[in-house]
């Protein structure tokens, strides 16, 4: 052993001196063999291998050929090594040459076993991200938040909300801090809005685990997630997004409404994402009558200081033509005026835009006869 230690750190030595330009009785190696040379020497241990990274490019030393043949002969890799190959999408590659070694012969670290899973659910499919992270947790591998959330966003992809709800009520129990509660229950709850048209009682539920319990005099309802005061809550604004999301596929104009209002008695300000999304809801209701309400959710987001975009004037568009149709007072001349305003605001209407509006006089011609 002693010997080819020797051997290795002397063929180290003279490949670097000759990267280096050093001088020497020999004639100097070119760029080109020299990464040849380094990238056959798999042999080297942890600290070499990761300071070797930083010498030479990764696209030379980080290829599935390369480290599949580094995990053959010691089961190790540096981070480095694979965050690069999940960034190409070549971790489905490295564990197809290495008969999956990088996931069950080394002691992945969490971070690790995230980029793995993660990268195996984007190339691939969620069954091999699915299947690394059983196998991880069969072999003991202390999986962090960041696998967890990995794993329940291949659950995400392959339209699996059910197994990411079994995930998610797994990781809690192990003891994640507040905020990594919170990072783990949006996932889940994405998982839920993404997959599942009927999901939104799910992620209500979900979101009711992250708010302070409400008092006896607040009445919340079973389809909102009300509560009252300024009590601390762990969900955030992602949490709340995910949930009217969810409540949008569902049509449940209502709940998204409501947990509109629960954000603001939190002191959290609705971004436009979710107040676009709840106008939608509004605009696509069955209840005609509920048009203004999307003006409103416009309204809001100036007096928070936030510079609607088209998509919430379009849903706000959409909502109030909706009420044109129904012959509902104020409806036709706030379709119009939203769309003079949309001037005013130096955005430029699109097709969407003017074929609501066209929807309205439609309406309107059709009225007068």
């Amino acid at each position: 052993m002693g010997a080819n230690k020797v051997v290795q750190k002397s063929k180290e030595a003279k490949m670097k001196a000759a990267m280096a330009g050093g001088k020497g009785k020999k004639k100097k190696w070119s760029k080109g063999k020299v990464k040849e040379k380094l990238a056959n020497l798999v042999m080297f241990d942890k600290a070499t291998y990761d300071k070797m990274l930083k010498e030479i490019p990764k696209a030379k030393l980080i290829t599935p050929s390369v480290v599949s043949e580094r995990l053959k002969v010691n089961g190790s890799v540096a981070r480095v090594a694979i965050r690069h190959l999940e960034e190409k999408g070549l971790i489905q590659s490295v564990c197809e040459k290495s008969s999956k070694q990088m996931i069950y012969t080394r002691k992945l670290d969490g971070r690790e076993c995230a980029l793995v899973i993660r990268g195996l659910g984007r190339v691939t499919s969620w069954a091999a991200a699915l299947a690394a992270f059983s196998k991880m947790r069969g072999k003991g591998l202390q999986l962090d938040l960041l696998a967890f959330t990995a794993a329940m966003g291949a659950c995400r992809r392959s339209a699996r909300w059910a197994l990411a709800l079994t995930l998610f009520l797994d990781s809690r129990q192990l003891g994640f801090e507040q905020h990594e509660r919170t990072v783990a229950s949006n996932a889940a709850c994405s998982a839920v809005a993404d997959c599942e048209v009927g999901g939104w009682p799910r992620a209500l539920q979900m979101l009711q685990d992250l708010l302070p319990r409400p008092g006896p005099s607040s009445g919340a309802g079973a389809s909102s997630a009300s509560v009252d005061g300024p009590a601390k809550a762990m969900a955030d604004e992602v949490s709340f997004g995910v949930v009217v999301k969810a409540c949008s596929r569902g049509s449940e104009w209502r709940s998204a409404l409501q947990l509109l209002r629960d954000m603001r008695r939190l002191h959290l300000r609705p971004g436009l994402v979710p107040l676009s999304t709840a106008a939608s809801t509004c605009s696509r209701s069955e209840h005609f009558h509920v048009w203004p309400w999307a003006l409103r959710l416009l309204c809001l987001a100036r007096e928070d200081g936030q510079t609607p975009d088209l998509v919430l004037y379009n849903c706000a568009i959409a909502a109030a033509s909706k009420g044109a149709r129904a012959s509902l007072p104020g409806s036709w001349s706030a379709t119009f005026a939203l769309l003079r305003r949309l001037r005013i605001a130096s955005v430029r209407p699109d097709t969407v835009s003017f074929n609501s509006a066209c929807a309205a006089c439609q309406r309107a011609e059709e009225a007068d006869k």
